[in-house]
């Protein structure tokens, strides 16, 4: 009965997803967010404090070089709805069917995504080492800076696993000689899309803190 029970719950969610991905017919283009190098140090510090308002724990904060990453966080089934990581029921139930978790990184670029040049650029004579490319200081820049967030959803696979039918406390693990010859773990993380409503959330929320320091351009509606 319980193994009948979960598979129709697995089968009803499945459902809903594919119910859900369908009712869709616009979606929003990207915020953007743009600033001043005066006023980058507010930005950067209102940037740390809106993911930890959104729960996130900071795994790497550069100021010089304007990069900020977070540790994985878990993504939040049905059941736990408060923790609000979520942005459609779509996410919950996938998170709620799968293991998966998010991940962010944010990074303060130059408007355009590139460094001037300031010469052609040949390859060097035979026998030496190329110049490495200079690293880009975001306070230190004379034009518009972009701060671009990006929010990685990953997605759990345990190749080998084995559910019984009558007791998930029964499960295990058998290993592949094929796996293991290519360095596939009993477990490992896939990217499998970015999270843009999760994005948008955290742009508006580094606004809000930062102020006028920062200008928010906020989405507009697109036609699928």
């Amino acid at each position: 009965m319980d193994a009948a029970r979960h598979n129709l719950i697995a089968i009803v969610l499945t459902m809903l997803v594919a119910a859900l991905g369908l009712t869709g017919c616009s979606t929003p283009a990207p915020s953007r967010v743009e600033l001043k190098p005066a006023n980058y140090d507010a930005a950067f510090d209102a940037t740390v404090a809106a993911l930890r308002d959104e729960q996130f724990l900071l795994d790497r904060v550069d100021r010089r070089l304007g990069v900020i990453t977070t540790r994985p966080r878990p993504a939040s089934s049905f059941v736990e709805a408060w923790k609000g990581d979520n942005s459609t029921p779509a996410q919950a139930a996938e998170a709620t069917l799968q293991y998966e978790r998010r991940i962010v990184r944010v990074e303060f670029d130059p408007i355009g995504g590139v460094q001037a040049e300031t010469g052609p650029r040949t390859l060097p004579p035979f026998g030496q080492v190329s110049p490495a490319e200079p690293l880009f200081i975001p306070a230190e820049h004379r034009g518009t800076l972009l701060l671009n967030v990006r929010c990685f959803i990953e997605r759990s696979h345990r190749p080998g696993l084995q559910i019984p039918t009558m007791a998930v406390r029964h499960s295990n693990v058998s290993v592949d000689p094929s796996l293991r010859d290519r360095g596939i773990t009993s477990q490992f993380w896939e990217p499998i899309a970015r999270d843009a409503a999760m994005e948008s959330r955290l742009k508006r929320r580094i606004a809000n803190k930062a102020g006028a320091m920062v200008q928010l351009s906020e989405p507009t509606l697109s036609s699928r």
